[in-house]
Formats: structure tokens, C-alpha cells, sequence
């Protein structure tokens, strides 16, 4: 895992630590096991890199080689790369008391959901624990009046609804690490050791958890508890108590179903604005931007038709799938040429890079890079490679407006330059 991505990685370390320490405390054994014990395993962690390393090193200069197996914790401590407003905004610390408003937001929907649940729950009482019997029909009719819920209340952004679920998170595992010093129980532990994987992975998303972008895989651990709390461990404590804890199962249900087809709305609608066919000659796909689709697709079947196989393209800055469309090798190893890979590799080592494999083409599409706190490629970052390729390339197609042209930013058109080598 250390040699694929780092915030992966600490998720993964956290995760093992947590685990041999609750093993080592459910076991009562000395502190001076638990250090030869977690030695042993941090060491023999380390054959994957070191095996790695030599390999790397009969190939590379010794310098390459560690490199190599750093990946990417290169650049984990690159104020410049960390600090772009992309990882901000994903992070949620480009406004902190934004980000805390929308989580107590979220946090106050829940709890709307879930006090008045545990109090139904209370008050029907559960059948044979010596509470009012409830009506049969009910849990299943509580699951589906929430279910329907997206057609009464459409306008609510499901996809950032467990923004609260490093709280939720949080939560669980107070209570988790309370049951597990009373009792020392191996079900307790595996919960905590799952805590501990679901918020290792949060830290680059922690203040702006959501379904998408990152938060597909990020969040996923982290959900999985809060699901599991809300339609077992609460209703199973709720029925120890005597109390309704299928009621409160059935609001959980309910809630979920709420959230899962509000995400369907979203996706629909997502998917139905993609109403422009773009590809080549062998695969093709929907697009929603048809300003910035539209010329790529005219660019695709552009180099199709006027250019040779063995011709070389490069898309500047970001556009590896016109390349894949068009059958068209980069020959530079370059896949973009957006704000971090320009700061992480070094803005004159990617130059030097396409001066000494220059391809035959070079495509410069209209790519807005705002997000970044960088709106333009060759204006706010690139200038040397962009003026490189003004010196070295000659325009031979124009589609749509200028790219990446100040203009651009005001008027929000979009356009691509197709230029051949002099």
C-alpha cells in the first residue's frame, strides 16, 4: 500500500496499529509484547518497498530508485501543490465556517429523524417487553412515506448528505472503545479497528464528505458504520430496553431509501443533460459540455481523417481522451498538463520534456482551470511551454472562439487551436 497512494497508505497504518493495540489490551499482555510484536510487523513491512527499491536500482540510478518508491509522498509535503484551492475545496478548509454550518445542517436533519424515532420507539414499546403493542403495518409504512420523500423535497443535495459522518464516525467509535474497556470483547474491536480504517481515509475530505468525486471510495467505510449503527446496533439496544426497536428500524429504513433516491434524482438528471455524442470510430460516449465536446469531436474525427497512424499529438492542457479516440500516441508520457502535475514535475522538466519528444501535433483546447486559483493555462501557469509551442507550431485549424484566451473567462466560450510542427 506504501507504494500506491499515501493517504491510502496512512488509512492502512492507522488501521493495523489500532488493531494489535486492541488485541494487545483485550489480551491483558505486557507493554513490552505489544512493542516486539508491532516491531516485528512494521518491520516485515517494509519487504514490499525494500524489494521494490532493488529492483528500481538495477535499472535506475540509486537517486531514481528511492524516488521511485516514494511516489507519492513526494509531494505530500509541497506547500505549493497542497495549498491550490482544488484540495482546499476538497478538504473543506477554503471556508471553514461554511463547511461547519453545512455539517450542522446535515447533523440537525438527522437528529430530526433519529430523537423522534427513538421516542416512537419508546412509546409504542416493543411486543412482549411489556410496552403497547404496535400496529403491524407500521414500520413498513414509516420505510416508505420517507422512500417518497424526494418528490415532496427534490431540492435537497443528497449527494453531500453525510457531510456529519466523521461525527457519526466519531461517535461510534466513543461508544465502541467505552463497551470495549467494560468488556474486552472481540466484536467491540473488530467495530473500533473498522473506526480506525473509516477515519484514516477521511483527512482529505473530512470537513466536505460527500458520495462523489473522492468520496466514493474515501467515505465509503465510514457510511458502512453509520448504516450498520442505524439499522442494528441502536435498534438492538432500543429492544433490550423493552422499547420499539423495529419502529426505529423502520424510520432508518425509510431515511436511507429517502437518500438513495434522492442520489438517483441527481444521477438522473446528470445523465440525462448528456445529450452530445462524441468518439471515434470505435467507442463513443454522452457528453453534457457541448462547447467544450463539440470541439472535441471535430477534433477527433479532424486527426482521423488529415492525419497519419504513426503521427505523435499532444492535447494542451488536459485532453488524453481525444488521443485514445483518435488512435494517436502522446509521445511525451506527459498525460496532462494541469496545475499540479505542472507543479509537481517542474514546469521546465515537462518543457524539456516535449522539446525532446515533439509531436507532430499539438491541440490546444479552451480548458478553464479556475478551480486551482490558475484560471489559464499559458497565462497564470505554462507560459514557457505555451510560448514554446507558439515559436515551434503553426496554426492550421481554428474551431470556435480563441482558447485560453482572457476573454474566455468572461464570455464562457470555448474553442481549440489545432497546430502542426514548422
Amino acid at each position: 500500500v506504501f507504494l500506491t497512494k499515501p493517504e491510502i497508505f496512512i488509512a492502512a497504518w492507522l488501521t493495523t496499529i489500532v488493531a494489535m493495540f486492541a488485541d494487545w489490551y483485550r489480551r491483558r499482555q505486557t507493554l513490552r509484547t505489544f512493542l516486539r510484536e508491532a516491531a516485528v510487523v512494521k518491520a516485515t513491512a517494509f519487504a514490499a518497498p525494500l524489494l521494490a527499491f532493488g529492483l528500481l536500482a538495477s535499472a535506475l540510478p540509486v537517486g531514481e530508485a528511492i524516488k521511485g518508491i516514494c511516489g507519492g509522498w513526494i509531494y505530500v509535503f509541497q506547500e505549493e501543490l497542497t495549498s491550490l484551492q482544488f484540495y482546499a475545496v476538497g478538504r473543506g478548509t477554503d471556508d471553514l465556517a461554511l463547511s461547519c454550518t453545512k455539517i450542522l445542517e446535515w447533523l440537525g436533519w438527522y437528529l430530526a429523524f433519529v430523537i423522534p424515532g427513538i421516542g416512537l420507539a419508546w412509546l409504542l414499546g416493543k411486543p412482549g417487553g411489556g410496552g403497547r403493542r404496535r400496529p403491524d403495518w407500521l414500520n413498513p409504512t414509516l420505510a416508505v412515506v420517507l422512500a417518497l420523500s424526494p418528490l415532496v423535497i427534490p431540492t435537497l443535495p443528497y449527494v453531500v448528505s453525510i457531510r456529519p459522518v466523521l461525527v457519526f464516525t466519531l461517535t461510534i467509535a466513543l461508544v465502541l472503545w467505552i463497551k470495549f474497556r467494560r468488556h474486552r470483547d472481540q466484536r467491540s474491536m473488530q467495530g473500533l479497528v473498522l473506526c480506525a480504517l473509516a477515519l484514516g481515509l477521511l483527512p482529505k475530505i473530512f470537513l466536505n464528505v460527500r458520495f462523489v468525486h473522492y468520496g466514493f471510495g474515501l467515505a465509503f467505510p465510514a457510511t458502512l458504520l453509520s448504516v450498520v449503527a442505524l439499522l442494528y446496533w441502536i435498534p438492538r439496544d432500543l429492544n433490550r430496553r423493552g422499547w420499539a426497536g423495529g419502529v426505529f428500524r423502520g424510520l432508518g429504513v425509510g431515511m436511507l431509501l429517502m437518500i438513495f433516491f434522492g442520489c438517483l434524482q441527481f444521477v438522473d438528471k446528470w445523465i440525462g443533460d448528456k445529450k452530445l455524442v462524441t468518439g471515434g470510430e470505435h467507442e463513443q460516449f454522452r457528453s453534457r459540455n457541448t462547447e467544450l465536446s463539440a470541439p472535441a469531436d471535430f477534433a477527433i474525427r479532424w486527426l482521423l481523417k488529415n492525419t497519419k497512424p504513426t503521427d505523435t499529438v499532444v492535447v494542451l492542457p488536459e485532453g488524453i481522451s481525444i488521443n485514445y479516440f483518435a488512435r494517436r500516441i502522446n509521445p511525451t508520457g506527459q498525460i496532462n498538463f494541469m496545475p499540479p502535475e505542472i507543479i509537481m514535475y517542474g514546469e521546465s522538466q515537462v518543457l524539456a520534456r516535449l522539446q525532446a519528444q515533439a509531436p507532430d501535433y499539438c491541440l490546444v483546447v479552451h480548458r478553464e482551470t479556475s478551480e486551482y486559483d490558475l484560471p489559464l493555462f499559458g497565462t497564470d501557469y505554462g507560459t514557457s511551454i505555451m510560448s514554446w509551442v507558439g515559436q515551434n507550431y503553426r496554426a492550421v485549424h481554428l474551431l470556435g472562439a480563441e482558447p485560453l484566451h482572457k476573454d474566455r473567462l468572461k464570455d464562457g466560450l470555448a474553442g481549440m487551436l489545432i497546430m502542426r510542427k514548422r
